[in-house]
């Protein structure tokens, strides 16, 4: 759990975390479990024959070892972010996507998502999961992902419709299917009718692309924007426009409308 949190937040909050854990075990818990001597009353007011060692005594004694477990764990996730982000800025083509194994596909696509602004929560495991893969939050919303990183197969109307039960029971405000090929036209067909995101292997290009550091500066263009799978209207399909809200709990945040509102309500988080 704390290498998942570490692995999602800025470098320096490890070693931060590292010091305080220190100061709370070496100095706070020995002020806070003061050392009982011998003839302190332990229990029934009896007597100690011997000094006891006290909970604050242990924590201090733990508190080096405690704070150099958390620089561990933090050099861990800092070592494992540097690769996701080398492993992310070395793609250049499709070949380089396809030759990755499904595993560290999915952590390609925690890089390119958590460019963009999402917190990222990596949910499959070297093992499978059978389940949802990613799991995007951002404005209060979440969006569940699915990687399909399949070679020779096209992605067909099962794995959408199953996203689709996942949303729906966890109550997600967006699914997304993630695939290195192509989607099957029922599957194509599927989706738009349920909200559904896909990306196929060109919007993936073009997504990552986009988020590589020589590109991360450039103009948005829709007509070339990798991350334009989220612009369209979830609802009727049309191109979306930025808005803001101007009354609610969310009033001042900025969020994408349906351009034929109020025809169409549909939205999406910015």
């Amino acid at each position: 759990m704390l290498f998942e949190i570490l692995q999602m937040a800025p470098w320096f909050v490890g070693p931060i975390l590292a010091f305080v854990v220190y100061v709370m075990l070496g100095w706070v818990a020995p002020w806070w479990w003061p050392m009982l001597k011998a003839g302190d009353s332990l229990k029934n007011k009896e007597p100690a024959e011997l000094i006891v060692a006290p909970m604050g005594m242990l924590a201090k004694a733990f508190a080096p070892y405690a704070g150099g477990l958390v620089l561990l764990i933090w050099g861990a996730a800092e070592a494992t972010k540097f690769t996701n982000r080398r492993r992310l800025d070395g793609v250049k083509n499709h070949d380089d996507i396809r030759h990755l194994d499904w595993f560290e596909f999915e952590k390609l696509l925690c890089e390119a998502f958590r460019r963009q602004g999402y917190a990222v929560e990596h949910s499959g495991r070297a093992s499978g999961d059978g389940g949802v893969d990613i799991r995007l939050r951002k404005n209060n919303q979440v969006s569940l992902v699915q990687c399909k990183h399949w070679k020779k197969w096209s992605v067909g109307v099962k794995v959408i419709r199953e996203l689709l039960g996942v949303v729906t029971s966890e109550k997600a405000q967006w699914g997304i299917v993630v695939t290195s090929g192509r989607f099957t036209e029922a599957a194509v067909t599927f989706a738009n009718e349920n909200h559904i995101d896909l990306i196929d292997d060109n919007k993936l290009a073009r997504l990552i692309q986009s988020v590589q550091p020589a590109n991360s500066n450039a103009e948005p263009d829709d007509a070339h924007d990798p991350a334009s799978v989220f612009k369209m209207c979830p609802q009727c399909g049309s191109p979306m426009v930025s808005r803001t809200a101007k009354r609610g709990v969310n009033a001042g945040s900025s969020f994408y409308g349906c351009s034929k509102f109020p025809a169409c309500k549909g939205t999406r988080p910015a």
